[in-house]
């Protein structure tokens, strides 16, 4: 199953989180990810950089807005 990546910044260090894709589509609480998007996640804004690691895997490095 394709899945992507969450990277989490934050001041005091960096959390991943791993997930399984949705519709072949990586998405949190049902949005779609993007790079650049904004999204809510655990009652925090977040804006998502996509980076390409291979063909089963995206990783997205989220930092708070």
């Amino acid at each position: 199953m394709p899945r992507f990546l969450l990277v989490f910044r934050h001041a005091d260090g960096d959390r991943s989180e791993l997930h399984d894709k949705t519709d072949g589509q990586a998405r949190v609480n049902g949005t779609p990810l993007e790079d650049g998007i904004v999204f809510e996640f655990k009652g925090m804004q977040w804006v998502a950089t996509r980076e390409d690691i291979d063909n089963d895997l995206v990783r997205f490095v989220c930092t708070p807005v």
